[in-house]
């Protein structure tokens, strides 16, 4: 299994995860998506990797966290089935 094949894997299971828990359906062809795809691959390149973000945002991270609980439920299923599939987080 090659490291493309494997962070492809992880990019569609994720975006099934975000579809089904928030609902929505993608379009494809905006560039909303196209950058959601890209910052997934280069995310899951990292999970590979076992290399950390480092970002110098958390306060703002802690804010949105605490602000919208239902986006962090979905963070948390993609953090869950990483650590289930991949044993990494």
């Amino acid at each position: 299994c090659s490291d493309v094949q494997k962070i492809t894997e992880l990019v569609i299971a994720i975006m099934k995860i975000v579809k089904i828990h928030f609902k929505i359906n993608f379009n494809e062809d905006s560039v909303s998506y196209q950058r959601f795809v890209t910052h997934l691959k280069f995310f899951s390149a990292r999970v590979f990797e076992r290399q950390l973000y480092q970002d110098s945002m958390k306060e703002l991270y802690e804010i949105v966290v605490g602000q919208n609980t239902y986006a962090y439920t979905g963070v948390k299923k993609v953090a869950q089935f990483i650590e289930k599939t991949y044993n990494k987080i």
